[in-house]
């Protein structure tokens, strides 16, 4: 089924729909923890995985949540903790204020959510600094991945603090057309972009991204392609997951002969909405959530994908 564009009210509808669908109780393995930016107490939630080494720094992932979503939503959203345990990674999800993220796009772009005015670049700066003035994250290993409202954030970072990233997954997000004309890139860094073809609030073709002021997901990853002076990409199918009738299927794109081996990645859900890929699929369903944001592909999981990608790029 594909998915028209939705008005204001319907934009308000869903982002509410992500907020209690997403909803979950916190654990003893996540904490929660403060810091002072500008004067400002920012919050965050962290785990740190019970293999943990003592006094070595480890390599971290700072997860960034959607709009009207938490830190405890993206956590229990997505798959990072059994990559937390099994890999020896720890885990970072800051809270954007007013449950927003303050992503530099324009405020007529931005759907339902009012503008934010948070200094966010300095929270995620000093959010990186500080994991490394702790001794936990290793300082070459720190890595930015965001889902909606928080993949333009990620973008946002990769364009105005690099150096404080080792590489970069933007899901279900993408970035306004006028920063490219902004973006400081002084070193290749790897860049992966997951995007539904029936995503209805950020939409996958140039065309209907242009009205939104923001690039479409081909043309987004062949910008940074072209920063990362990649040469022609690959193509890999990805085999559907069961026996289940597809309603999405998976395809991959890949940029590997670049720049400092700072490879990109645009994967495509055909078929998919305005949610990131799990598998397996989750025991409890989601009816309502796929009725909103339309379908979410099982053949890949996210988190995965990403750690995946984070971890055969090398360290930057």
């Amino acid at each position: 089924m594909k998915f028209a564009q939705i008005g204001r009210s319907g934009q308000r509808f869903a982002l509410a729909v992500v907020a209690i669908a997403l909803a979950g109780p916190a654990t003893a393995e996540t904490r929660t923890r403060t810091i002072d930016v500008g004067g400002v107490a920012r919050s965050y939630a962290i785990t740190i995985p019970d293999r943990a080494p003592n006094a070595q720094a480890m390599p971290v992932v700072i997860a960034l949540h959607g709009a009207l979503g938490s830190p405890h939503q993206i956590r229990d959203y997505m798959n990072w903790e059994r990559i937390a345990q099994r890999e020896g990674v720890i885990i970072v999800y800051p809270a954007g204020l007013g449950r927003t993220w303050n992503d530099d796009r324009p405020a007529a772009t931005r759907h339902a959510l009012r503008s934010s005015t948070a200094d966010d670049v300095a929270f995620l700066t000093r959010l990186a600094d500080s994991l490394i003035a702790d001794g936990l994250a290793a300082r070459r290993q720190i890595y930015l991945m965001g889902i909606s409202n928080g993949g333009f954030m990620t973008l946002r970072m990769a364009c105005e603090a690099p150096e404080r990233f080792a590489g970069f997954g933007v899901v279900i997000g993408s970035m306004p057309l006028a920063k490219a004309q902004t973006c400081r890139w002084p070193t290749p860094k790897p860049v992966a972009i997951v995007s539904g073809t029936d995503d209805r609030l950020i939409p996958y073709t140039a065309a209907a991204a242009a009205r939104m002021k923001i690039f479409g997901a081909a043309e987004l990853a062949d910008y940074w392609a072209k920063r990362n002076g990649c040469g022609s990409p690959g193509h890999q199918a990805v085999p559907q997951a069961g026996t289940r009738p597809a309603r999405t299927s998976v395809a991959i794109r890949s940029w590997t002969k670049c720049a400092a081996g700072a490879g990109v990645t645009l994967v495509t859900i055909d078929g998919g909405g305005h949610q990131a890929p799990i598998s397996p699929a989750p025991a409890r369903g989601t009816p309502l959530l796929n009725a909103v944001l339309g379908p979410r592909n099982t053949d890949i999981d996210t988190a995965e994908m990403l750690w995946m990608f984070f971890k055969g790029n090398g360290r930057r």
